[in-house]
Parts: C-alpha cells; sequence; structure tokens
C-alpha cells in the first residue's frame, strides 16, 4: 500500500481513527503488502497510533486478533512505546 507524505498508510490511519472494519480488510486483502509493524516517518505503527489517539477498541482488538503480529516493545522516533 502507498504511503503519504507522512509516511502514513491506509493501515494506519485505520488505527488512528479506529476503523476496525477497515483495518480487518486491509490485514485480509492485503496480507502479503501490508505489516502492522509497518512505521510512518514519525516511527509509530498501527498500535502506536491507536493508543497514542485513545482508540481502546483497536488496540484490544489487534492484541487479540493478531498478538503474533503486533509488539508491544516497538518505539517511535522518540523512544516512546506503548
Amino acid at each position: 500500500l502507498e504511503k503519504d507524505d507522512f509516511g502514513t498508510t491506509a493501515l494506519l490511519y485505520a488505527a488512528k481513527y479506529g476503523e476496525i472494519a477497515m483495518e480487518d480488510y486491509l490485514l485480509s486483502r492485503y496480507s502479503k503488502h501490508v505489516s502492522l509493524l509497518e512505521k510512518d516517518n514519525e516511527g509509530a505503527t498501527a498500535l502506536l497510533c491507536a493508543a497514542y489517539n485513545g482508540q481502546i477498541a483497536i488496540v484490544d482488538h489487534l492484541l487479540s486478533r493478531y498478538p503474533n503480529q503486533v509488539s508491544l516493545s516497538e518505539k517511535n522516533i522518540n523512544g516512546n512505546s506503548i
């Protein structure tokens, strides 16, 4: 999937805005091209984007549905994590 000028993909936007259905669609339809560990220009993954923006339902969803594809130890460029 393509990135915008901020390095953000559709998956990261879905996480940021709490769009669980869109996130699931992207992960199932484009599974070979999408990674939950992919980062934007600030080093944020989908899990970090969801957490930073208070999208608790997305955080819970990612941790329960994709436990082997997310990392709680990932940090952004400022060293912040979940």
